[in-house]
């Protein structure tokens, strides 16, 4: 097709307003689209500083900030899946010749110039392999008769209109009033722009004449029209431009010069220029401070400029990405359980002192782990005992505290802790039987105080903990490679981490009844205690598991691990769990006064 045939292929059809601002259309028919004379097109605008470096910043943030792909479980919890068709296209590589923030930054600068990006999904066996970038001057949205999108794309090679449908396209855009097409910033805000071209135009020509205004050769006589365009042209190459400023002039015939004084608009220019990029700013919704226009940044509002900068400006950006990813590239009914999300808070992070005082709150409160910690500072865990989680002495939840008022108010003891459990010295595991606790399980002769009865909750709480980190371990462990090797692994921490965690509910139940003589007597007991109830515990668990490993088929392994989990955490279980510690201490505690 030759140039005329573009050029009447241009007029004899209807195009979008997008096609027509792509660069090969407008140089070939330029036009004025603004009061100020100027020409703003996407290409054009980004020569006006304060536009570039909205482009850029909103762009680069964006690109580089992770996206991270996760799974929605059916407790309400997410796991990362970093080994998805599309966390790969998104971390790893979206083609062959871009890397992810090349092709982030791409697609968002241009839906911030254009109002759209598009990208063609390339897919193998209904998954998406590729993304391929499509410049969105060709590319035209429509709505079909059945409802679904398809976008007219004319490649710059050839004339023929290739058309894609919903699922083979990548569809970024701005807001938009139609629903199809996103509205181009440069468009909406083009009076704004073309203002700034000016004043930069402006300035650019003043400083190229030396920075001084225009002035009048004043000639005694009557010159022609050949003559005038003779002396202002050699008057122009001999004093003319910046290299030329500060040269002497000599006149000739009578001529004098007279300069043309500033006018107050004149001397207003630079506030100008500054409210231009103020405009442009507040069109892109970006602080100043970014633009590195820093007269009113202040030590005391920098910091909160930089958090509005990731709420009120990439946030929302954020999100768009977000969206648009689930509904193009996880539209398979087999990922309908998979999402993303980008990873703001590396956009929030703060400086070395802050993080640390923050992690220090979070690892005193027990909602941040040591391994949690790590991997906020993108470092490796230490092991399973990176992930203990701390709870404060002084602390407990609100239900124990209600469950405390009740059985204080109460005048009938609770016989889980007053009374040997029917199932006491036997696990509450799947049914197993653990053997013979040392000594009798019977009523001690020495009936307990009523008191005992108030720290049941605080037993219970503590037992809790440690159930639901045996099962979350041996669920997360089910869903890797070689599981066993992993729950093996998890068992060998998890008996000190038995016996921390029980060791001061033991403890506090004997001094409160005072059942023991002596310090020395109480560590002792205490710590035989919880010895014997972790050794024997573990010990259990790693029988059933390994028990079922044996009889489960392979494909019902992992909803069997899973409803054995499940029955760890049940209120029968714990009870019983409690029932054989107590058992156990109070065989030691009769034991060591008979001896």
């Amino acid at each position: 097709m030759s140039i005329f045939q573009k050029v009447r292929s241009l007029f004899g059809e209807k195009r979008s307003n997008s096609e027509i601002s792509d660069f090969f259309f407008n140089s070939i028919l330029p036009h004025v689209n603004t009061f100020s004379g100027k020409t703003v097109t996407a290409e054009t605008a980004l020569t006006f500083g304060a536009v570039y470096a909205c482009v850029k910043v909103i762009s680069e943030s964006l690109a580089s900030l992770p996206i991270v792909t996760f799974e929605l479980k059916k407790d309400g919890s997410k796991e990362e899946v970093p080994n998805h068709q599309v966390a790969q296209l998104l971390r790893r590589s979206p083609n062959s010749w871009q890397t992810p923030m090349e092709w982030k930054e791409m697609m968002q600068a241009h839906m911030l110039l254009r109002g759209n990006a598009y990208s063609q999904i390339v897919y193998s066996s209904g998954r998406p392999i590729e993304l391929i970038p499509i410049h969105p001057a060709r590319v035209t949205p429509k709505m079909n008769k059945e409802g679904r999108v398809e976008y007219e794309y004319r490649p710059p090679e050839s004339g023929e209109v290739i058309v894609f449908d919903q699922d083979e396209i990548f569809h970024l855009k701005n807001m938009t009033l139609d629903g199809l097409i996103g509205i181009s910033t440069i468009s909406a805000a083009r009076e704004t722009i073309g203002l700034g071209l000016a004043q930069q135009e402006h300035g650019s020509r003043l400083f190229g004449q030396g920075a001084k205004p225009a002035g009048v050769l004043q000639h005694p006589g009557r010159l022609q029209k050949d003559g005038a365009d003779r002396l202002r042209k050699s008057w122009r190459n001999a004093y003319g431009g910046i290299e030329n400023s500060h040269s002497v002039a000599v006149l000739e015939e009578g001529m004098t010069f007279q300069q043309i004084e500033l006018t107050s608009e004149d001397s207003q220019w630079l506030e100008s220029r500054k409210f231009s990029v103020e405009e442009v700013a507040r069109v892109f919704r970006v602080q100043l401070h970014k633009l590195m226009s820093l007269d009113r940044a202040t030590f005391s509002n920098i910091e909160q400029q930089s958090i509005e900068f990731a709420q009120d400006t990439i946030f929302p950006h954020a999100v768009r990405w977000q969206e648009s990813i689930v509904r193009d590239l996880l539209s398979n009914p087999r990922d309908k359980r998979i999402f993303v999300e980008y990873r703001l808070q590396d956009l929030l992070r703060g400086d070395l002192e802050s993080r640390y005082k923050s992690y220090a709150i979070g690892r005193q409160n027990g909602w941040l782990s040591a391994n949690d910690v790590r991997a906020l500072e993108g470092m490796n865990p230490i092991g399973s005992e990176g992930d203990v989680y701390w709870a404060p002495v002084n602390m407990t939840n609100a239900e124990v505290l209600e469950d405390v008022d009740r059985l204080l108010e109460s005048d009938s003891p609770t016989p889980e802790l007053n009374e040997p459990s029917e199932d006491a010295g036997e696990p509450a595991q799947e049914g197993e039987s653990t053997g013979d606790i040392q000594g009798s399980t019977e009523q001690s002769p020495r009936a307990l105080p009523d008191l005992s009865s108030h720290l049941e909750p605080v037993f219970y709480d503590a037992f809790r903990r440690c159930k639901y980190k045996e099962a979350t371990a041996v669920n997360k462990a089910m869903k890797r490679d070689a599981p066993l090797k992993y729950i093996e692994k998890f068992y060998e921490t998890h008996e000190n981490y038995l016996k921390r965690e029980l060791r001061p509910c033991v403890e506090t139940y004997i001094r409160v009844n005072t059942l023991a003589d002596s310090a020395n007597s109480i560590d002792s007991i205490v710590t035989e205690a919880v010895s014997m109830f972790a050794e024997q515990q573990v010990q259990i668990s790693q029988d059933v598991i390994r028990k079922q490993f044996t009889d489960s088929r392979k494909d019902s392994l992992l909803s069997d691990m899973q409803w054995i989990t499940d029955r760890w955490e049940g209120e029968d279980v714990i009870r019983a769990n409690i029932g054989t510690l107590m058992s156990i201490a109070r065989n030691l505690i009769e034991g060591e006064k008979d001896g």
